[in-house]
């Protein structure tokens, strides 16, 4: 017969297991066990950390990062910040994706070895305007940080089956006895954390209306709107060349080719089509 316990063990113990599929063989046996603090902590594996506050996730979800923007001639640059409040809250954040999600950004780091999580839309906003920059912010996040996740909850689902295990709670075709279910109850302590709201944003950001000229702004229009980041690079490389003051038929051309974008990209852009005009007219 099949000892779910067991085989639990066993697949927590491969050497490159399927992370999702390790959740779910968990949440499983603590279903069947009736272990509800380590179902909930599976299920949240499982679905992510959702109205999980940071600092009621469990330790290792909280990893170090930093903030960072692409120069497109010199690659990846760090941005200092001259307030430690302001460094201190944004060298860290908390990882909510589900497990499967993390596995898979490790599986596809780049050669350069960068991941990338997007800063909350409010402390983008807030960066782009008050630093007076156009490339978006984002965290950089050191692979190391999520082999810390994926080592974490390995090792939990394996301590707690070798636990199980200890105190003769293994299974049996798919079922547990009652006894078996009043032994697990003691194997299991883990703290979940509570369910709140997370407030992401480093103060309050003000909206505003695009003005012509003001490229920052206009950025962050285009975030809100959800025009991609190549085709926002496209644009903003168009702006650049503007205001290095062309000769009148390169100017032209530049225009040209902004009024195209725009039209390129009206189904996106709805009725502010019509105000991002002013700037290649």
């Amino acid at each position: 017969m099949t000892s779910l316990v067991l085989e639990l063990q066993r697949f927590a113990l491969e050497e490159t297991p399927d992370y999702a599929s390790l959740a779910r063989r968990a949440l499983v046996v603590a279903t069947k066990l009736g272990v509800a603090d380590f179902r909930i902590w599976a299920e949240r594996e499982l679905n992510g950390f959702v109205d999980v506050a940071q600092s009621d996730l469990p330790d290792y979800r909280n990893i170090h990062v930093s903030v960072q923007y692409f120069n497109r001639y010199h690659g990846w640059q760090p941005i200092v910040f001259g307030d430690p409040e302001l460094a201190r809250l944004t060298s860290s954040t908390g990882m909510y994706a589900p497990i499967g999600q993390v596995q898979h950004l490790v599986n596809s780091v780049t050669s350069s070895g960068v991941i990338q999580i997007p800063l909350p839309h409010e402390i983008t906003q807030q960066l782009m305007q008050g630093m007076n920059m156009r490339a978006e912010p984002t965290f950089i996040v050191p692979p190391s940080e999520l082999f810390k996740v994926l080592d974490a909850v390995r090792n939990r689902i394996l301590q707690w089956s070798m636990d199980l295990e200890a105190a003769g709670v293994l299974g049996n075709d798919m079922t547990f006895s009652d006894q078996e279910k009043q032994k697990a109850t003691g194997q299991s302590e883990i703290s979940i954390g509570s369910i709140s709201n997370f407030h992401g944003s480093i103060g309050p950001v003000n909206s505003s209306h695009i003005q012509v000229g003001d490229a920052i702004t206009l950025h962050a229009k285009l975030i809100e709107l959800g025009v991609g980041i190549r085709d926002r690079q496209e644009l903003e490389c168009i702006v650049d060349d503007l205001e290095k003051e062309p000769g009148q038929k390169e100017k032209t051309s530049l225009m040209k080719r902004g009024l195209a974008w725009i039209a390129k990209h009206s189904s996106t852009l709805g009725t502010f089509s019509s105000e991002l005009r002013k700037w290649f007219e």
